[in-house]
């Protein structure tokens, strides 16, 4: 779980070595910041976007878990039922 976990912030270079995945994890970020710039009354960019990028951040460690164990859920559940 901690290696799905580990990928939504680490990817692989061109020479096969793992590296931190800035791009990925600045579009998060960049992302809630653009939007938060969007938002109606009083909000701030940063402190909304950080929030933003954040939530996103964990919820592509999710979705790397989700892909991850899926495959070995739905053979157990189709051999279940």
């Amino acid at each position: 779980m901690g290696h799905a976990f580990l990928y939504s912030v680490i990817t692989y270079d061109n020479e096969g070595k793992r590296r931190f995945a800035l791009a990925a994890v600045l579009s998060y970020y960049a992302a809630g910041m653009t939007t938060a710039l969007w938002l109606p009354g009083d909000h701030s960019p940063l402190d909304d976007g950080v929030r933003a990028g954040t939530r996103q951040l964990v919820f592509s460690g999710f979705v790397n878990q989700w892909q991850e164990f899926w495959p070995s859920i739905r053979r157990y559940l189709h051999r279940r039922f």
